[in-house]
């Protein structure tokens, strides 16, 4: 089939307009070169109920690579969710009804993973039980690197989620019924011929150089390869509004990151919030690297400060800048700027 032929069909199910409807083609293109992907974006499409999503993910299951569904449900336990993510690894993943997943947060924290092949390693605390029968805690690590689609009914709640997602937004249509292709016709569906193309030049600029590129890179460099010039138009736009919107939102993201990453290492080792020994900042920077390459010691410190801890909460211990705090200071902070998280 050819990318016009395919643009109409989603057109028919869903009312995706034209260039909304070939990022989602181009999307499910660039799964099949997942080999070649360094940091692959989620592509979440929102939309409320009688819009159509349901024939648009059958579309885009039949041909992307390697599908896996998941269905989400309110009572899904993370053992669940995290062994169907595991079985779609360096796959696609089709997630429907992720609104209901009771723990949003953790939700996010497997898409982001799930985004880059360089930092997919996500920390698992779990309990186990030794030989002798003893409870012990032990950490593990998760690696799920993989293409996800996904269907929402609200947009991400982490900016560092939404560094790694394509939201396409499907509006309820005031139309008649939409088409609801039989198995016949998803068996019928194929992509037209391609490969992995390169960046045009035009998006090697300050406008779109950054997180944007890094997102949209590999449907544009599918459309680059099929010379869609009108697509890559306006994807161009697409790319430095993504940048601006991210622009505005780095220094929240950045805090928000570094509060985490205290929470983190204060229960890397144990599971569970443990603040009676000093907190060595090295190990809060670490963490926050894994988001923020460029940070350094001195601006995580700085930006600590700003999120409310005292000069009096830092000691040099052994040449080392240790934090010193309490469980009742961490509740404080995270109240004050709106941070959420079981451990507290």
């Amino acid at each position: 089939m050819t990318v016009e032929q395919l643009v109409k069909l989603i057109n028919e199910v869903c009312g995706l307009v034209e260039k909304w409807a070939k990022a989602c083609i181009y999307y499910t293109m660039a799964t099949h070169k997942l080999a070649l992907i360094d940091w692959m974006p989620a592509l979440q499409l929102l939309a409320p109920p009688g819009s159509g999503k349901t024939e648009l993910m059958k579309v885009l299951g039949r041909i992307c690579y390697r599908p896996h569904w998941i269905a989400c449900y309110d009572k899904m336990t993370s053992a669940t969710l995290r062994n169907e993510l595991e079985k779609a690894k360096k796959r696609t993943a089709l997630i429907e009804e992720a609104d209901l997943y009771p723990n949003r947060t953790e939700l996010e924290r497997y898409l982001i993973n799930r985004a880059s092949t360089a930092t997919s390693a996500l920390s698992i605390t779990q309990q186990k039980a030794t030989s002798a029968g003893a409870i012990r805690w032990v950490t593990s690590k998760l690696y799920i690197p993989g293409a996800t689609i996904i269907h929402d009914r609200h947009g991400l709640d982490d900016l560092a989620s939404e560094r790694r997602a394509i939201v396409v937004n499907i509006r309820k249509q005031k139309r008649g019924t939409f088409l609801k292709p039989d198995a016949t016709q998803l068996k019928n569906l194929s992509l037209p011929a391609f490969d992995y193309g390169t960046i045009p030049s035009e998006f090697h600029s300050p406008e779109t150089t950054g997180s944007g590129l890094d997102t949209w890179e590999p449907l544009i460099r599918i459309a680059s390869y099929l010379k869609d010039d009108s697509w890559l138009q306006w994807v161009w736009n697409e790319v430095a509004d993504f940048n601006e919107r991210l622009a505005d939102g780095n220094q929240y993201e950045l805090e928000m990151t570094v509060f985490k990453a205290v929470i983190g290492a204060f229960n890397k080792n144990t599971g569970m919030l443990m603040v009676k020994d000093p907190l060595p900042l090295k190990d809060v920077t670490e963490i926050v690297k894994e988001e923020f390459p460029w940070v350094k010691g001195k601006t995580v410190g700085t930006t600590l400060r700003k999120l409310g801890f005292h000069k009096d909460d830092f000691r040099t211990i052994g040449g080392n800048t240790k934090l010193i705090t309490t469980a009742e200071q961490l509740k404080e902070i995270a109240k004050e700027i709106g941070y959420q998280d079981d451990q507290l």
